[in-house]
């Protein structure tokens, strides 16, 4: 079924905000169709060392006590081919109302198989991204 037009416009505001939180450390490129990421990103003072995202958006996203829980993504995305990345594969969820961002790593540690077609990731509150604390991430992506 096709997405709505307000939901391909919240995403869309979702990926920009992404995008511009991570301008600070890393260029930012749009990944190809078919490669089920939205961006391919460099970091700026790193040359080489990429990292991917998947980049999401909601005008009334789900927070629990200390986190924020990302949209549902298809299982077989995250298995078949974000965990066969060379390269890290963060999820970033943007509350597009309040205009924040948050990221997570994605790695088998944080993911909860399961026999439904789609799972969630819960994004800790603390994982936020904004101009003075974009930098912390760079470590991360370096490990």
């Amino acid at each position: 079924m096709p997405k709505s037009k307000k939901k391909d416009a919240t995403g869309d505001i979702g990926e920009h905000l992404a995008a511009e939180a991570l301008a600070p450390i890393a260029t930012v490129g749009r990944c190809n169709e078919g490669e089920e990421l939205d961006y391919r990103c460099e970091l700026r003072k790193h040359p080489g060392n990429w990292f991917y995202v998947q980049a999401k958006g909601s005008e009334k996203p789900t927070y629990g006590k200390d986190f924020i829980t990302s949209l549902p993504i298809d299982r077989r995305t995250v298995e078949n081919y974000w965990f066969k990345q060379i390269h890290p594969v963060y999820i970033l969820m943007a509350d597009v109302r309040a205009r924040r961002v948050f990221y997570l790593r994605v790695t088998r540690a944080n993911y909860e198989p399961g026999s439904t077609e789609t799972c969630t990731f819960r994004i800790p509150l603390a994982q936020e991204l904004t101009a003075e604390s974009v930098g912390r991430l760079v470590p991360d992506i370096l490990a």
